[in-house]
């Protein structure tokens, strides 16, 4: 190292040396470097040198070139190790000091920000639209936002949502509850909006260059907005403070004094819950039997028969007993397929025209599949006005009607069509 050197001196020399041979650049190698790090340490280590890889983390290299320098105030960005020298020249890496980044997150921050509310306030307009809702809808309401947190959406979509298990009626009771204002349906979020809502609680799918600067997913949050089915903002009497929606909506579900044409409605829907069980027990028997059954009138009027005066529970033992003997008779007589489609409508039917024909009564019952579960009206209707029948398969539409009509508020017509019904 020549005479006359420190020891010290030769020490700072020997880093240089390796610092400079560290950095030092060939078109020639696939890194982009003269030397790899294994040649380097081969090198200097013998000398007494420390492993490179400790020595560049308290140096730092700063080629001329623009990238490494901030391109909002022209401040220096030096780079320790190859892997930020090479993410910088392909354009992954720094292109603006923290201070500036921190100032540009803060600038798109707020303009998200901004979207975000303008966005919400068009689309959420606070109303009080709980006096204009029946009884039925204050229910659903009720049995959909339970539990749900504020400002997260019910449901991804209307058609997910579900209320009472039959699709076509909870289509409706959706599309008026939107009607009314109780909820606000999102298909899809405007492009600018989409944008606002990863710039703040981070999608690193799509990139932009001062999002590069720390490469880790922020957390996601409450405000977030996405696609879906929401409840409204709700305002009361001309106020603005927040509320809360379940025990407003159960208050007013208990003050609720039912009327005539409600009660029917009410009956009906019931009896559509239980229908819908049914259907749904019938595409079970099809699956399991490979029996095939014609959708006919004659099975809707089957099915709305047996769902208002027996039970699912029986009437599944029912169907599977009928469909063994259906599949029996079929293969049997070799019946034709255009005939056979209605065997098991006709063996039901006959049976149970047996049973009431005789008095009988379906006393076996068999468990419905698990797929095949409480809808969040039922169980809300059960909790309020059944006295603990929390199982609406053991009941029929006409019990289950029967039970809540003791607990249910009637209006003071109604007591009195019931008080003369039963006088007669």
């Amino acid at each position: 190292w020549g005479r006359g050197i420190l020891p010290n001196q030769k020490v700072f020399f020997r880093v240089s040396l390796a610092l400079y041979d560290y950095w030092l650049l060939s078109d020639e190698t696939s890194t982009g470097f003269l030397y790899t790090v294994k040649q380097l340490d081969q090198r200097y280590k013998p000398e007494g040198a420390r492993p490179i890889n400790s020595l560049t983390q308290k140096a730092s290299f700063l080629p001329r070139i623009p990238v490494f320098f901030c391109q909002s105030c022209k401040v220096k960005l030096p780079v320790k190790s190859r892997k930020r020298y090479n993410e910088s020249i392909r354009g992954n890496s720094d292109l603006l000091c923290s201070n500036c980044y921190k100032s540009k997150e803060k600038e798109v921050s707020d303009n998200a920000k901004r979207i975000l509310y303008e966005f919400k306030n068009r689309r959420f307009k606070a109303a009080d639209y709980l006096s204009g809702l029946d009884f039925l809808e204050l229910m659903a309401l009720l049995a959909i936002s339970s539990g749900k947190e504020s400002g997260s959406p019910l449901s991804q979509s209307r058609n997910e949502l579900i209320v009472t298990g039959a699709h076509s009626v909870d289509q409706k009771i959706l599309s008026s509850l939107e009607n009314k204002g109780a909820l606000v349906v999102i298909d899809e979020l405007p492009p600018e909006v989409q944008c606002a809502c990863e710039d703040l609680y981070g999608d690193y799918g799509r990139v932009t260059y001062y999002s590069r600067y720390q490469n880790v997913a922020r957390p996601a949050r409450s405000g977030s907005l996405q696609k879906g089915v929401y409840l409204n903002y709700l305002v009361m009497e001309s106020a603005t403070e927040a509320y809360n929606i379940s025990s407003i909506l159960y208050q007013k579900i208990q003050s609720y004094a039912v009327s005539f044409d409600e009660m029917s409605i009410i009956h009906q829907m019931i009896k559509n819950i239980q229908m819908d069980k049914l259907y749904k027990l019938v595409c079970f028997i099809e699956k399991e039997f490979r029996l095939r059954v014609d959708q006919s009138n004659v099975l809707s009027a089957l099915l709305s028969h047996l769902a208002e005066n027996y039970s699912p529970n029986n009437i599944f033992f029912t169907f599977f007993n009928r469909a063994q003997k259906a599949v029996m008779y079929i293969h049997k007589e070799r019946i034709p397929e255009y005939i056979s489609r209605h065997c098991f409508s006709k063996f039901v039917g006959d049976y149970i025209q047996y049973v009431e024909d005789n008095d009988y009564k379906l006393s076996k019952t068999r468990s419905l599949p698990p797929e095949i579960q409480s809808s969040p009206f039922e169980a809300l209707f059960s909790q309020l006005y059944l006295n603990g029948h929390f199982d609406w398969n053991r009941l029929s539409a006409k019990e289950v009607v029967a039970l809540s009509m003791e607990s249910i508020p009637l209006r003071e017509d109604v007591q009195a069509l019931l008080i003369e019904g039963n006088g007669q």
